[in-house]
This record gives structure tokens, sequence and C-alpha cells, in this order.
């Protein structure tokens, strides 16, 4: 009997772990919804930046207009805070934004 539990834990035990998460947690809607009420209100610009930046993912794949716009405001937030890393990773992502609409010259840019 004890043998046979040792191979029903050693056969099932991998199907019910989770070592490793999903690599993109992006926001549900409702959470996006929340996210840019507060961005509204908030008083600090490096959460505004971080709101920025959760917003432009979350509308990367539904409405690439509002996602631009988000990534503009984050990127002129990043060069007022003078966050060269923040900087760097919103011009990135508009040279991907780009390439994913076919702006090819404005990508390599």
């Amino acid at each position: 009997m004890k043998l046979l539990v040792k191979i029903f834990l050693l056969v099932l035990l991998p199907a019910f772990a989770n070592a490793q998460d999903n690599f993109e947690h992006l926001p549900t809607k409702f959470q996006a919804d929340s996210i840019e009420r507060a961005l509204q209100n908030a008083p600090d610009d490096t959460l505004k930046l971080v709101m920025c930046r959760e917003l432009e993912r979350f509308y990367l794949r539904q409405n690439k207009d509002t996602s631009f716009l988000f990534l503009e405001q984050g990127l002129a937030l990043a060069q007022k805070l003078n966050q060269k890393l923040w900087e760097a990773q919103s011009l990135h992502n508009m040279s991907y934004f780009s390439l994913l609409s076919g702006d090819y010259p404005k990508a390599f840019k």
C-alpha cells in the first residue's frame, strides 16, 4: 500500500506543481480601469510612470492607439525624471509598436 501511494504521488505531483507562472502578467480590464482612475490623481510622477507602463502593456493587444498614447506619456515622464532605463525601455517599446504597426522606417529610427 505504501508503495502504491509513493508511485501515485511520484506520478501525479508534477502535474500539480506550478514552479513558474506565466512570464507576462497583464492587468485585467477591471484593473486597467482602476489604474486609469488612479493615474489621474497620482501625486508622484514615478507612480504615474509605472501606471503608464502597465496601461501601455494592457492596451497593446486591444487598442494600439491608446497604448501608444500611454507610451508617449510614460516617455515624457521618464525624460522629466531623468530615468534613463525607463526612457530606454519606452523607446524600445515605441520601436516595437512601430514594427507591429508596419511603420518600419520609424521602428528602426
